[in-house]
């Protein structure tokens, strides 16, 4: 026949050893394959364990959020309400006579322009001046600006203490 030197090898027992290398070969392959699995499965089951967690911080973030800005509307909301009754009561603390018998300079309602961060003003020649050319500004408008330059300082520093609350609420 064609092929005599294979009746040799397999009367040698090359076949069976053939046969047990394939079923050890497949036995390794079955194992690695479940050993995938197995790790895929733990992955699976960290990975939803962490989105479960970051769910949850979220809406952690989320409540503290809500309850800072919340208790900063309110407190904004008595600082606007307190300003209003400030500015009402301006009236009774500078008077029409007090008016009438104080003018305040053009220069000094540009340097607390300035201050307050309005821009684009006209320079005066000389800041204690009075410049007859614009309108008087009396005493009582001096002291509305105050009260609502104050006002505002308040709702900002009032907004930072409640940022430096809300980040320290967040790191614990």
């Amino acid at each position: 026949m064609g092929f005599p030197f294979i009746i040799p090898l397999l009367s040698r027992g090359l076949l069976k050893w053939g046969l047990v290398f394939g079923v050890l070969v497949g036995v390794l392959w079955k194992s690695y394959d479940l050993g995938g699995d197995h790790v895929r499965a733990a992955w699976l089951v960290e990975r939803a364990q962490s989105e479960i967690a970051h769910a949850l911080e979220i809406a952690r973030l989320a409540e503290l959020q809500q309850s800072a800005t919340v208790q900063y509307l309110a407190l904004s909301s008595h600082l606007k309400d307190k300003r209003k009754v400030l500015i009402k009561e301006v009236p009774i603390y500078v008077t029409k006579k007090d008016d009438a018998n104080c003018t305040i300079p053009t220069g000094f309602v540009s340097l607390h322009d300035k201050a307050a961060g309005v821009t684009g003003l006209p320079e005066t020649d000389s800041p204690s001046r009075v410049d007859d050319t614009t309108p008087a500004v009396e005493l009582s408008d001096v002291g509305g600006a105050l009260v609502s330059n104050y006002s505002i300082c308040r709702r900002n520093a009032l907004q930072l203490k409640e940022l430096q609350n809300w980040v320290k609420k967040i790191g614990q």
